[in-house]
């Protein structure tokens, strides 16, 4: 439960915004979140319900994500026939994988935060070692298929972002660090990446950019 009356209000005011009052208050934190993050870094306009939908996989099965996308050129591709789109007419591919895990309570957990470092590594294994949903497995297909066939057509090698956000305060405890320090190591190992990020978001994080995100859209 989010103890933030600020963030709450906030919160209430997205779901409102885009038709999300009757899903609990867990389910508005992901598509929050999901909003935030998507919206300000790697959109060129402000996301539609229909595209946060589209990014928002926290439901069985979800290998820990509940946000996931990959952006191609500033864009936000919805399914293989919009990377195609791309792939066939472009030779210089600028890719990111945004990977998204929302917890609405105060507590960062070490051993979620580890879950979810899990799931964005197994997710660029060839073959997944966990059930995936549907909704993982058209995003799976879609990276597949890049570093099969596009990697003459990279601009460089791809970037990966991971957020894990909750409704406290981040500390930066040492057990989460080096959680965080491993799986970055990790991901380095497979040599296919750029830019390779772990952000941490917490309450006072969101309230900024959501307020800073309404004031540009007024």
């Amino acid at each position: 439960m989010i103890t933030d009356t600020i963030l709450v209000g906030y919160l209430r005011d997205f779901s409102d915004d885009f038709g999300y009052m009757k899903l609990d208050e867990p389910k508005q934190f992901e598509k929050f979140v999901n909003n935030i993050i998507f919206s300000r870094q790697y959109m060129r306009s402000n996301p539609t319900p229909e595209l946060i939908d589209i990014v928002s996989t926290g439901n069985g099965q979800d290998t820990g994500f509940d946000g996931i996308g990959i952006i191609v050129n500033g864009v936000l591709i919805k399914n293989m026939d919009e990377y195609k789109f791309f792939s066939e007419k472009d030779f210089n591919l600028d890719i990111s994988f945004i990977f998204i895990q929302s917890k609405a309570r105060s507590r960062f957990s070490a051993s979620e935060v580890e879950n979810f470092y899990f799931g964005v590594d197994n997710f660029f294994n060839e073959k997944s070692s966990i059930p995936e949903n549907e909704n993982i497995k058209k995003i799976r297909e879609i990276k597949n298929f890049i570093y099969k066939n596009d990697t003459l057509k990279f601009n460089k090698n791809p970037n990966v972002y991971m957020y894990y956000v909750a409704a406290g305060e981040w500390k930066e405890p040492k057990d989460i660090v080096a959680r965080k320090d491993k799986c970055i190591q990790k991901l380095k190992e497979k040599n296919i990446f750029s830019d390779i990020r772990a952000i941490f978001y917490d309450t006072e994080k969101l309230k900024v950019l959501y307020k800073k995100k309404k004031k540009k859209n007024i």
